[in-house]
């Protein structure tokens, strides 16, 4: 140790050289470090903002078409299969996650998909929706039920106001 303290006092170049090298090592790595952090928090950003519109398309749909569903007196085929549609691709950005008081959505679309009127109308009388089939029948309230959850499950979805 003693050799090499002379050997930096007696060529101050060659300590300089040494400084110098080490102090560009740290601070290339602290820039790297600095730039992965970045472009991870801008791709996590961008994913969000995506996954925002996304929802946002898919919650306006499921409105939409539930709607025109609930405001006919008789039931058209095709609007319920885009009704479907639309319902069954919120269930692949459906997260329990995020949506605790909507843990059985599967169920619910899974009931509706099936036809099954009287079994999702039952399912939310017994949450307490104070839904009546009145004078058009079970599959207008449970349309009704339906729709109304969908939009208190968007109102409460955190990654849209998030």
């Amino acid at each position: 140790m003693p050799e090499l303290f002379s050997v930096l006092t007696k060529y101050p170049v060659f300590l300089g050289i040494i400084v110098g090298t080490i102090s560009a090592f740290v601070g290339s790595l602290s820039a790297l470090v600095t730039t992965i952090i970045t472009i991870r928090s801008q791709r996590d950003r961008e994913r969000e903002q995506w996954v925002r519109e996304k929802l946002q398309e898919i919650y306006s749909n499921c409105i939409g078409s539930l709607t025109i569903l609930h405001a006919n007196t008789s039931m058209n085929p095709q609007e319920f299969a885009e009704a479907v549609r639309w319902l069954n691709i919120l269930l692949i950005y459906y997260s329990k996650k995020y949506n605790k008081g909507f843990l059985n959505l599967p169920e619910e679309v899974a009931l509706f998909s099936s036809r099954d009127w009287s079994s999702l109308f039952k399912n939310y009388n017994n949450m307490g929706l104070d839904i009546k089939a009145s004078f058009h029948g079970e599959y207008f309230a449970a349309t009704e039920g339906l729709l109304n959850r969908i939009i208190k499950l968007a109102s409460e979805d955190k990654r849209l106001h998030g």
